[in-house]
């Protein structure tokens, strides 16, 4: 995939988690860390949690997405895509989609932030 497309996948990901399409988002992308929990559940689970743990409204929040290539990809990781929802007082959400060495693109992570991350 290229950077253009993994960009395009974060973009769709972060408007299906502000849309509380948690059904689609674990089809399309599964969810690497939801371990004996339904995908669905675990997304949605995640998604509230970090949500309460930052400071604002998701849903009026706008979103940024970076794509980048691994330097020195290992154990099969090509890509990151980096969703982040920047809320009040420098909290905010976070998802991360991996490429990996296959070719699947599956969200590996959702969490809350707090202060400032690195560009």
């Amino acid at each position: 995939m290229t950077l253009d497309e993994l960009t395009e996948a974060g973009v769709e990901l972060s408007k299906l988690l502000q849309d509380g399409s948690f059904g689609r988002i674990a089809s399309e992308y599964g969810y690497a860390i939801s371990f004996d929990k339904n995908p669905i559940v675990a997304v949605e689970d995640d998604f509230n949690k970090a949500c309460g743990e930052a400071v604002g409204d998701i849903y009026r929040s706008g979103f940024t997405v970076r794509s980048c290539y691994f330097k020195e990809p290992e154990m099969g990781l090509v890509a990151l895509v980096t969703c982040t929802f920047p809320l009040e007082r420098q909290t905010g959400v976070i998802a991360e989609l991996i490429l990996n060495s296959e070719g699947v693109l599956y969200l590996e992570q959702i969490s809350s932030y707090r202060g400032q991350l690195n560009a």
